[in-house]
């Protein structure tokens, strides 16, 4: 609250007491009372403040609670899915090594019969060598 501010609701207050003190009858009253109203005036603007300062305090405990929650979720969130893209490329890694085992056991038959048919015209060729001879 701004000094001036205060000063002119203390003002009020006092011209208040101090017209009703003397109005009652007796100046002390009045100045009594005034500073029983500063004085109740400076509790209730200490409490304001306190009252203030404990609800930032608060504030800041509870936006760091949330901020960390939401960390810890983003972290899980981004765990599972670097599990999940994980699982998906053992996957497709496991696909393409049976294709390629397939080929390679194919490629491997072709070559086997290849060599079994070069072997058996070389024999045949030898049959008929040693048939002329």
């Amino acid at each position: 609250m701004s000094s001036i501010l205060r000063r002119t609701r203390l003002s009020k207050i006092c011209y208040f007491l101090l017209g009703s003190a003397i109005a009652g009858g007796g100046a002390y009253g009045a100045y009594a009372s005034v500073v029983y109203y500063q004085a109740e005036e400076q509790r209730v603007m200490k409490a304001v403040e306190e009252q203030r300062k404990l609800d930032e305090s608060l504030s800041k405990m509870a936006l760091e609670l949330e901020m960390r929650r939401i960390r810890n979720n983003t972290e899980v969130e981004f765990d599972a899915k670097i599990l999940e893209k994980r699982k998906m490329w053992e996957r497709e890694m496991d696909m393409q090594l049976r294709r390629a085992a397939i080929a390679h056991a194919e490629h491997l038959e072709r070559v086997i019969k290849t060599q079994k048919q070069l072997h058996d015209v070389e024999n045949q060729q030898l049959n008929e060598v040693k048939l002329m001879v």
